[in-house]
């Protein structure tokens, strides 16, 4: 999400198995485009848990 709350991409949306998992964004918007320099935020979600944290993508 960006600082407005607007989706840029969902990396995943469908539930996981158990285990550890690394996951990568590429910097790009779901149409594609380079999403500007700046700060943004991804939530992950368990069961029972929810957690927002900060990102900031520099070129």
């Amino acid at each position: 999400m960006d600082i407005t709350g607007k989706v840029i991409k969902n990396l995943i949306d469908s539930k996981q198995g158990q285990g550890n998992y690394k996951i990568k964004w590429n910097g790009k918007t779901s149409n594609g485009d380079d999403a500007e320099n700046g700060a943004y935020y991804y939530r992950l979600e368990t069961r029972g848990n929810e957690q927002t944290q900060q990102v900031i993508k520099l070129k």
